[in-house]
């Protein structure tokens, strides 16, 4: 792997050496080089982050084509149908990563990553990543971590959203409007071990917004809703203290951290 993929040993700012060469004008390497180009590039404006269920719809998509988004995931399975194309496109997970890294290898432009996958995804074009580290322990009671320098560090939350709203914010986005986040899940009966964690055993697409996003036999992570919660109550926390807001425009949605608003109306009255 070259020297220019590898943000676990040059990108952390957080290392005197790393932050020393910084200071001074030197950037090390590609992924620090893209955050600091993109920090505060949409700054004081309003932006959209992606979920990716099932009330996430293809129109939807289409309408705000051209605005600041964020996306994750296999959301690349919408592309065929419509000219959108987010921001971002991120992706923390190892296991969903490694469903479909030959795809992600497939797409043109960039894509995001946690530092962690760096070894499933390497050789990739475009790859940029962040320093992920963990925003608190498991306990659901406990606050957790809220990045506002993609530079430095991501806090990971149990959910990539969490890592996407710490973006939203490096973007320097005020205002940002969650849709496709259902926020609930049909769990399958089955689950198998896996050298991540414990892994479900998919029984067919039901829990998001495209037919094949999870095909029958693919391993996934079990959703942990306490935690995502935890760290969705974090992210709002973070937003208002610094005169920031989150809404949940999401069309279905079980997620009641954020205030709601309609979607529709968001729209009509943008700009």
């Amino acid at each position: 792997m070259s020297t220019d993929a590898r943000p676990p040993y040059l990108m952390d700012l957080n290392r005197p050496v790393t932050r020393w060469l910084y200071d001074r004008g030197v950037l090390l390497n590609r992924s620090l080089r893209e955050w600091n180009a993109l920090h505060n590039a949409y700054a004081g404006q309003a932006g959209f982050v992606i979920g990716n269920g099932p009330s996430l719809q293809i129109e939807d998509l289409e309408r705000i084509k051209g605005l600041p988004s964020i996306g994750s995931n296999k959301l690349y399975l919408a592309y065929g149908e419509t000219g959108f194309r987010p921001t971002l496109l991120t992706a923390i997970d190892p296991i969903v990563t490694a469903n479909v890294v030959d795809e992600l290898r497939a797409l043109p432009g960039k894509k995001y990553f946690s530092h962690r996958l760096a070894e499933i995804v390497e050789p990739m074009p475009g790859a940029i990543y962040w320093v992920d580290q963990t925003g608190a322990t498991n306990d659901a009671k406990v606050k957790r971590k809220f990045s506002f320098d993609a530079r430095r560090v991501v806090y990971a939350g149990h959910t990539v959203t969490f890592n996407n709203l710490q973006l939203a914010f490096h973007l320097g986005l005020k205002t940002v409007y969650l849709i496709g986040m259902d926020f609930r899940f049909v769990l399958p009966s089955q689950s198998v071990d896996h050298s991540y964690n414990t892994a479900l055993v998919s029984e067919g697409e039901r829990n998001h917004f495209h037919p094949d996003y999870r095909k029958p036999g693919e391993i996934w992570t079990i959703p942990q809703l306490d935690h995502q919660k935890t760290a969705f109550e974090s992210a709002k926390l973070h937003y208002e203290r610094h005169g920031r807001k989150i809404y949940n425009a999401s069309r279905e949605t079980d997620l009641d951290v954020f205030e709601r608003v309609d979607f529709d109306e968001v729209l009509s009255n943008w700009g």
